[in-house]
Parts: C-alpha cells; sequence; structure tokens
C-alpha cells in the first residue's frame, strides 16, 4: 500500500514563522527541522550547533535573533510551570525588556516573552525575601533586577536609592514591575506612583484594611497597564487551584460552611517591630492592624477564596486583646455569604504554645480539611485522601507567584481583594470596640501571653458556631460608607 503524500510545509512569510505539518515532519529534502529540535543559533557554516534553551538565548543574545524552532521554552527551575510551545519572531532582545510585533501573538504571551526589568522597594524584613527569590528568577534568566529603594540599607547587587521617587526617576524607563514587600501604611501611595509610571505592580499583603483607601486603590486601578498582584501566595500553589477546581465542578456538593482556626503566639518584640504594628491609626491615618488583617491574612483569603466568596453580605463579631496593644489579638468573627453559607474565623496571638491553623470547608458530600498551609484532607465515605503540594516551602512559593507575574498571571488581583478588606472593616463596626480579656485569665511568660481556657473557646466557635460571650449585632455592607478615621480611637477603643 502506497503511503499517503504528506503535505507540504508552507511557504515562509514576513514576519512569521515557517508552519510544518501536524505531524511536525515534513518531507524529506524539506529542510524544516523536526518539532522536537530546539531554537539554533544561526550558522554561517558547518554542522549545526546544538539546540539552546529559550531562556539562555534570551539572557545572553543582544542582537536581532528569530527563533525557527516551535520548541521556545522558558524553563523555570524548581516548581515552576513550563511555557508551553510558541511560534514568533522576537526582533531585537534588549538588555531589558523584548518588543514584539503588536499582532503577532495574545498580549499575556507577548508579555511571557519578554525578559523583564524588575525593581523591588526595600531590602530589610519581607522584602529581603524578594530579592532572594528573583535572584533565583535572574539566574534561569526570566528578569533583570535594575534597581532598588530602601531609605537605610544599600544592596551589594544593584544600583540602590534612598526613595521609590528617585528610583523610578532614574530607571522607569527600564522598568516592567515594581514589587512593593513594604509596610502596610505605604502600599497604596506606592501602588499609585507605580501604576501612575505606566508599570505593573506586584502588592504585598494585605493591601489595606480600610475600605475607603481601599475603594481609592481601585480607582487608580483602573487606569493600571495591568492588574495589580496581590501576594496571597498560597491561591497561587497548583495544589489549592486543583482543589478549588473540584468544588467548582460540584463534586463534593454544595458548601454548607467553613470555618479558619489559627493559634499564632506572637510576643512583646513582634508588637514592638515597627511603630504601625497593633495599632489602628498611626498619624490620624487607619492602620487596623490585626491577626486576621495581616499575620493570618493568607489563611483568611484562602477560606474567601475557596468558598466562592465575591460578597460579605453581613458580619457579627466579638474581638479581644490581651497583650497591651490599641487593636485585636484575638477574634471571633461570622461572615454570611449571598448563598447563606455562614464563614467562621477563630484567631489568635494570645498564646505561648505552639503554632497551630486549620482550615475546613464543610460539603454536602464531604469535608475537606487544610491541616497546613500545604497539606489537605478529603473526608468523604469513610475514606481519607491525603493531598500534599509540591511547594517545598514558603520562598519557593513566593518564588513561584513572582515568576507567575512575570508570565503575566495575577491568581489575586486588587480586584479580588474586596470580600477581605470589607470582612476586617465590618468585623470592627459589629465589635463595637475592641474589648480587654480579663486579667486573671492571662498568664505571661518569656514575652508571651496565653489565656486559660482560650483555644477551647476558638475550637468550640470554629467548629460549632458557639460563641464564648455575646457578640455585637449584625451589620452588613452599607456600614462601611460610614467609616470615619477620627471615630476609630473614639469608638473603637
Amino acid at each position: 500500500m502506497r503511503e499517503a503524500p504528506q503535505p507540504p510545509c508552507s511557504p515562509p512569510r514576513p514576519g512569521r514563522p515557517r508552519r510544518t505539518p501536524r505531524n511536525g515532519r515534513c518531507r524529506p529534502g524539506c529542510g524544516v527541522r523536526d518539532r522536537s529540535e530546539g531554537p539554533r543559533r544561526r550558522s554561517t557554516g558547518g554542522s549545526p550547533e546544538a539546540p539552546i534553551p529559550y531562556r539562555d538565548l534570551v539572557r545572553d543574545e543582544r542582537r536581532p535573533t528569530k527563533l525557527e524552532g516551535n520548541e521556545k521554552v522558558a524553563a523555570l527551575k524548581g516548581t515552576h510551570l513550563v511555557l508551553g510551545s510558541l511560534s514568533a519572531t522576537v526582533p531585537k532582545i534588549r538588555p531589558v525588556r523584548a518588543t514584539i510585533r503588536r499582532n503577532a501573538l495574545p498580549l499575556r504571551l507577548v508579555w511571557s516573552l519578554q525578559l523583564k526589568g524588575v525593581a523591588i522597594v526595600g531590602l530589610g524584613g519581607y522584602a529581603a525575601q524578594h530579592h532572594a527569590a528573583f535572584e533565583r528568577l535572574e539566574a534561569a534568566g526570566l528578569c533583570q533586577v535594575v534597581a532598588t529603594c530602601d531609605p537605610v540599607l544599600d544592596s551589594a547587587r544593584v544600583p540602590t536609592y534612598r526613595s521609590l521617587d528617585e528610583m523610578l526617576g532614574r530607571h522607569a524607563n527600564e522598568l516592567d514591575v515594581v514589587t512593593l514587600p513594604v509596610p502596610v501604611p505605604l502600599h497604596a501611595p506606592m501602588h499609585r506612583q507605580v501604576v501612575d509610571m505606566g508599570l505593573a505592580c506586584y502588592l504585598e499583603k494585605p493591601p489595606t484594611l480600610w475600605w475607603p483607601e481601599y475603594e481609592a486603590m481601585m480607582a487608580v486601578e483602573s487606569r493600571a497597564v495591568r492588574p495589580t498582584q496581590v501576594g496571597f501566595n498560597f491561591i497561587g500553589d497548583p495544589f489549592r487551584q486543583g482543589i478549588k477546581a473540584r468544588i467548582d465542578a460540584g463534586e463534593f456538593g454544595k458548601l454548607k460552611d467553613a470555618s479558619l482556626l489559627a493559634v499564632w503566639p506572637r510576643d512583646d518584640k513582634y508588637y514592638a517591630r515597627a511603630s504601625w504594628a497593633g495599632r489602628k491609626t498611626l498619624s490620624g491615618k487607619p492602620v487596623l492592624d490585626n491577626p486576621l488583617g495581616n499575620a493570618m491574612a493568607h489563611h483568611v483569603q484562602n477560606l474567601l477564596f475557596l468558598s466562592g466568596a465575591n460578597e460579605i453580605v453581613e458580619v457579627r463579631a466579638r474581638l479581644l486583646r490581651a497583650h497591651p496593644i490599641e487593636s485585636f489579638d484575638t477574634a471571633f468573627v461570622s461572615a454570611q455569604l449571598p448563598s447563606g453559607v455562614e464563614l467562621r474565623f477563630a484567631a489568635t496571638h494570645a498564646d505561648s504554645g505552639a503554632h497551630f491553623e486549620r482550615e475546613t470547608l464543610t460539603f454536602e458530600n464531604a469535608k475537606v480539611v487544610f491541616t497546613a498551609w500545604n497539606r489537605a484532607e478529603i473526608h468523604r465515605d469513610g475514606n481519607v485522601e491525603h493531598l500534599v503540594s509540591e511547594i517545598p516551602n514558603h520562598g519557593a512559593m513566593l518564588e513561584h507567584n513572582l515568576a507567575a507575574y512575570l508570565d503575566g498571571i495575577a491568581p489575586t488581583p486588587l480586584s479580588a481583594c474586596g470580600p477581605f478588606v470589607s470582612l476586617i472593616d465590618l468585623a470592627f463596626l459589629s465589635s463595637g470596640g475592641v474589648q480587654p480579656i480579663a486579667p486573671s485569665r492571662i498568664t505571661q511568660r518569656d514575652g508571651k501571653v496565653s489565656v486559660d481556657g482560650l483555644f477551647d473557646d476558638l475550637n468550640a466557635f470554629a467548629e460549632d458556631g458557639i460563641w464564648p460571650a455575646a457578640p455585637g449585632p449584625s451589620v452588613t455592607p452599607e456600614a462601611l460608607f460610614t467609616l470615619q478615621p477620627d471615630r476609630l480611637l473614639a469608638d473603637w477603643t
């Protein structure tokens, strides 16, 4: 039997790569390489050179280059995803960014093919983790860290400036992304500066804890060139995204309720580390620092994400403090979704024992329990399915999310943070004020405090909705429009 003739490959067209048949091979003598062959440096003669990874080509080549193969792969280290097969003609690869014909590829793919110019605001604290992650991403050829700024510290790797203004003034035309691992009170003004310079912004969590400020940030965001990503890192983990997909597919039935139980001990040094720590206001401006909004914010957002909470319709809360601070360190909060599902948040920093957290979602046909940020159990029909994230630690998680943002992906854009911010403010409003825990229940040791019987109270509330004492009245989102900064200390003491 004669073989069916293979279709010829398409002739080359200006600005477009040569196409091959679906099986990836052309007829003998055609001269077009197999799909499995990677891009090669153009040779002037002799035997062909070995294929090179696309990331190496981006990092090393600084001249007009045509990528001829179909496997144009930007391989990320470790747990990162790999860009699939792309076909594109990339004109000049510049030291910082590449320019690609506007109609050559979809916008996100165009963005992903560019070598990103990155600036990091800050050097100390959590900013050091950003520098470490970007150093690895830079070694993989996915970005170039152009500059940083810090009022005190200096970087040994890149130019350092004393302010964001100065850094943007010197390097804005070399940048694509600016990351803001800075104190929460600086988020809104720095986000505005970055967006107004036409740059993409990666903003650490929480974006803000004050609803009027969030609305102002969203007004700024409306003119952003790309959605701002907020650093709720766990949301971007494929492990958690996979569970979310199963929930949305209806595998477990309808959601009945969900809860967070979190005990994260914090000592006096934690509240002394920054002028805004444990405060409700700073220099007359709202801060509202608290466990749910800051240290445990990842887990609060996890629960909102997994439960599909696009809106909070009602909140009741009881907020307490054992540490000598303005804000609360212990919370009992109930939030109702439009579907009638109740979310319960039970959290404290007032403990001297071990770190503990548990996210629980109860469905009609199963119970999903996150026993840690990277581990989950699915209880169904007497069986337990154990799931573990492939991302090994928090540093790798941050690197994964930063790499995704460089690739044009924002798992938790600023626009998705409305329920989170409203939850915090409505809890303050419902509580009627932060109540001190009775001194007779408090034990102090080594700068830490613990409260007699508190874990049992928190667990009873998270599991069964049993309040330790009467909560404040129910409040709805309409109350957010009555927020006034000058009433924070007077009404919420």
